[in-house]
């Protein structure tokens, strides 16, 4: 039955997308289901459609787990203007529309959506389900050192007990993904884990860790063999076992040496507990020293050019969301230290800016903050996306792509429910225009995170991120006390913005030499 199913839906499917691309209206086909391995061989997401239709841009975004409220939605590639975006590292878009994933980690399951837009508005959604398997380890036994067997998948080792008293045998698989079943046996069956069913836990890479305990006791007269066996799809079809082996040894070992060794390694516990917190706040603070340097030496060179380029980042919102604060809280995370007292920059009524002022935080990033919004009135979209584009002057043809702003950033302070539901209306606009000016959505910025809830934090999460591509919770600068984890939250902030801005500045020195090409061909060739 599943044999006559699979062939109905491969007659079937190329028929289904023709009439997908016909339709006057978004058209959804059948989901797929990708399977890769951590760490190995890229894995491609296809995204296979028949069209006769020009194409005007395509989207691929992995969609946020509903079980994890920190996810959001976010693109990962985009073509548009006839141009390849991959707008995340690992992330590549080919020619064929397809996406690209190296160094597959197990954070990048999920599904994943390519969105394609045609001339005529009709658009085709294709979505992928990517599952990632992790390769399990050869099971360690706790109570010894193991030692290689020449054969990878199973290694021994040997363990010496001075009584026949009771005591646990531990056996432990990591780094796997799906479950795996593991047991231990003796030479002659089967043995029950005394801890009820087994322990699990996730590792901070995603994949699995599983023990399984238990209790064994020496025999006097023989040596005892137990083997910690482990299976499941997350061996890839190769059994993997560790074997110990038990032997009785009477030896006395002196109380008086255990009392020593006992209160040796208490010492040693605690000055190891005091360098390790030592060395994480040394962490901390080479972690910030490492970002501002490499903000500090950002260049970007123009395409065609020895100039470089300056990165241009605008902020966005209603008056009062704090985007002078927002900035003068990123000058103090790179410098330590402010120019001008909170608040203070530029032309203010009331802590609200009345006209557009520029913080060069280096010679080659800029950061502008924009006049604000009285309201979330749409009117103020085309009114940005002037400004943004650099269009001086309405009705003006002629734009200054050297002037224009690179990474555009909403700004917004939470109050109530209507506030958000008009700044979701207006950022859905607004990002919609972004979209096809620039190819991408604009970041949201959330001002003062301290104050809100993790339920309001996921609320808004799940309001913005359909129509942003990042969404950041940020707690301004208030005064000059660091705090270290808030300057980093900052600097990152900003990696991603430049990041933002390297591809922005790209795409614009094409449009710009587009232009020159077009302009001396009807100039002088009259075409």
């Amino acid at each position: 039955m599943a044999d006559s199913m699979l062939t109905s839906l491969h007659i079937y499917l190329p028929v289904l997308l023709v009439l997908c691309t016909l339709a006057t209206c978004k058209c959804e086909v059948p989901e797929e289901n990708i399977t890769g391995w951590l760490g190995h061989d890229d894995v491609r997401l296809p995204c296979n459609f028949t069209h006769q239709d020009v194409i005007v841009a395509l989207y691929w975004s992995k969609e946020k787990d509903p079980t994890k409220a920190e996810e959001e939605d976010s693109t990962k590639a985009s073509y548009f203007k006839k141009q390849l975006n991959s707008l995340e590292e690992r992330f590549t878009l080919n020619e064929d529309f397809s996406l690209s994933i190296s160094d597959l980690r197990v954070a990048d399951e999920g599904r994943y959506l390519c969105q394609v837009e045609f001339e005529s508005d009709r658009s085709l959604l294709k979505y992928q389900t990517l599952i990632v398997y992790a390769r399990v380890s050869t099971p360690e036994i706790e109570q010894c050192d193991h030692k290689a067997t020449g054969n990878e998948s199973h290694t021994f080792c040997s363990m010496r007990t001075p009584n026949t008293h009771p005591f646990d045998l531990t056996c432990r698989a990591t780094g796997f993904k799906p479950n795996v079943t593991l047991q231990w046996m003796s030479s002659v069956d089967t043995m029950q884990s005394n801890t009820e069913p087994y322990q699990m836990k996730t590792l901070s890479d995603g994949t699995l860790e599983q023990k399984i305990t238990i209790i064994v006791t020496a025999h006097p007269d023989m040596d005892q063999s137990y083997t910690c066996t482990v299976n499941g799809e997350a061996t890839n079809g190769t059994e993997r076992s560790s074997t110990i082996t038990v032997r009785f040894d009477p030896e006395k070992f002196p109380t008086q040496f255990i009392i020593i060794f006992s209160v040796l390694g208490f010492f040693i516990l605690i000055v190891f507990i005091a360098i390790i917190t030592v060395l994480c706040r040394g962490a901390t603070t080479r972690t910030i020293e490492e970002l501002r340097k490499s903000i500090k030496d950002y260049t970007l060179k123009i395409p065609g050019s020895d100039d470089k380029a300056t990165a241009k980042i605008g902020l966005y919102g209603e008056m009062g969301a704090g985007k002078s604060t927002f900035i003068n809280s990123i000058e103090f995370a790179y410098n330590g230290e402010r120019s001008q007292p909170t608040g203070a920059r530029g032309d203010t009524a009331g802590g609200h800016s009345i006209i557009r002022s520029c913080l060069p935080l280096t010679d080659y990033i800029s950061l502008f903050d924009n006049r604000g919004m009285r309201d979330f009135s749409l009117s103020y979209v085309d009114k940005y996306m002037k400004e943004i584009s650099d269009e001086r002057e309405a009705g003006t043809q002629t734009r200054l792509l050297d002037e224009e702003i690179h990474c555009v950033v909403f700004v917004y302070r939470h109050s109530d429910a209507n506030k958000k539901q008009e700044a979701e209306r207006f950022l859905e606009k607004f990002s919609t225009q972004l979209r096809q000016y620039f190819g991408y959505s604009a970041f949201v910025v959330v001002t003062h995170a301290d104050s809100l809830s993790k339920e309001t934090k996921a609320d808004l999460k799940e309001t913005f991120s359909p129509n942003c591509d990042k969404l950041w919770f940020l707690e301004n600068y208030t005064d000059d006390t660091e705090d270290k984890e808030k300057s980093i939250s900052f600097l990152k902030f900003l990696k991603a913005a430049l990041h933002r801005c390297d591809v922005a500045i790209v795409n614009i020195e094409r449009r710009k030499t587009q232009w020159k090409k077009k302009w001396f061909f009807q100039r002088w060739l009259g075409w």
